[in-house]
């Protein structure tokens, strides 16, 4: 016994010691994840489903609800209005010629009598393990050794955000593939690598419109040719499939809808404001410059040299920032910031904060009740840090603008 405690310790202190943020990110996310299986094992199917929205209430009708109002062409602008791009609905709509078309003419309050149509549940499994093996496929491209990678994708994909959104079923999901194919290939030797990365950007874009703040690594690093290109992607990524929903006014509805939408999410951060005296007019009126004010110290501050992952984590910030975007599956945008600082950092200094931030929300298996509060903190902290950051990558940058002299030493 004092053998095995000795071996035990020894290995505990190799792994430590080593700081390595993907191998403790795998021990982390994958302990929690068993200790709510073995809490939802003892505690019974509520315990299982209270990490969910609604308690489970409203399964998989992000997905379900989208493939009916796909399956209308283009009445899904028209008569569901519809906030996906045209590039997923067109792809939604694809699948929907799986469904069975009586559960697609249901009227809209049965929307969740998906489970009553065996056909519906069959092709829902098929299209989920086709992006499930997809995702997988390219987490096992990460250029570690094989233990690792194969630790790290199981990681992920059994963490909370990823397991929320397999119970929502939203085209994220999609968009994350291409999103960490961008990542993956960013700084690849290979011309065609770098171009499939530019391309994977822009479809993630097109699936999802906020993504393409993640573009902003390009300004960054000054490749501004290629930051060009991609914008041209994205513009034809968008306009094309457009033509299969009346032409490209299904962009501006798509537009439209998702306003309105982000509106109605914003009542409670408005009702909680007139409990203090504030109308909503003036709330409304705050929100609005504080996003304006956000966005444009992003888009600024990624002119000035920072580190990659924290130009990736502050995007992300931004994104969860708005209240259509924040949910504790959203939390998943971070996994680009992560997979940089996995290859890029160590666990040492200010890294051990970031990694913290990033990661806790990964573990968070808890009510969903609790969930939205341990998640405004970290964005809030990790906004402070990113801008931080940004702001010290400016003034270093100014500096040696005034003193070229020290830029020509640094070179030599």
């Amino acid at each position: 016994m004092r053998r095995f405690l000795h071996r035990v310790r020894g290995e505990l202190t190799a792994f430590l010691s080593r700081r390595d943020p993907a191998e403790l990110f795998a021990l982390l996310v994958l302990t929690s994840f068993s200790l709510f299986l073995v809490r939802a094992l003892a505690g019974g199917a509520n315990t299982f489903i209270s990490v969910f929205h609604l308690h489970g209430t409203d399964l998989f009708m992000d997905f379900f609800n989208s493939i009916r109002d796909a399956s209308r062409g283009a009445g899904a602008y028209t008569d569901r209005y519809v906030m996906y791009p045209p590039m997923a609905n067109l792809l939604l709509w694809l699948a929907s010629r799986l469904f069975p078309q009586e559960y697609l003419d249901t009227p809209g309050k049965y929307a969740g009598t998906w489970h009553y149509y065996p056909g519906a549940i069959l092709a829902f499994l098929c299209l989920f393990a086709g992006v499930f093996l997809a995702f997988a496929l390219v987490l096992l491209r990460e250029p570690y050794s094989r233990k690792k990678r194969r630790a790290l994708t199981v990681a992920v994909l059994f963490s909370l955000p990823f397991v929320f959104l397999y119970e929502r079923g939203n085209t994220v999901f999609l968009a994350l593939i291409f999103l960490v194919i961008f990542v993956q290939n960013y700084d690849s030797e290979s011309k065609v690598a770098r171009e499939a990365g530019l391309l994977s950007l822009a479809f993630a874009a097109s699936l999802k419109l906020y993504p393409a703040i993640f573009g902003a690594v390009l300004l960054t690093d000054k490749r501004y040719k290629e930051a060009g290109r991609c914008v041209i992607y994205g513009i034809l990524l968008l306009v094309l499939p457009s033509f299969v929903f009346g032409g490209p006014v299904s962009i501006l509805w798509s537009m439209k809808d998702a306003l309105s939408y982000s509106g109605s999410t914003s009542l409670p951060f408005l009702k909680a404001l007139a409990g203090y005296g504030v109308t909503e007019e003036t709330a409304t009126l705050f929100l609005r410059c504080f996003y304006a004010f956000v966005f444009l110290f992003f888009a600024v501050s990624s002119l000035f040299p920072r580190r990659r992952f924290v130009t990736f984590a502050f995007g992300a910030c931004c994104c969860m920032m708005l209240p259509s975007i924040f949910s504790a599956y959203n939390w998943a945008l971070f996994l680009p910031a992560l997979l940089l600082f996995f290859r890029q950092e160590k666990l040492r200094g200010l890294n051990i904060v970031y990694f913290c931030l990033m990661t806790l929300p990964f573990c968070l298996f808890i009510e969903k009740a609790y969930q939205d509060n341990i998640i405004i903190g970290a964005i809030v902290v990790l906004s402070l840090l990113c801008a931080g950051e940004s702001v010290a990558g400016a003034v270093r940058d100014l500096r040696r603008g005034k003193h070229p002299e020290n830029r020509e030493e640094k070179s030599v």
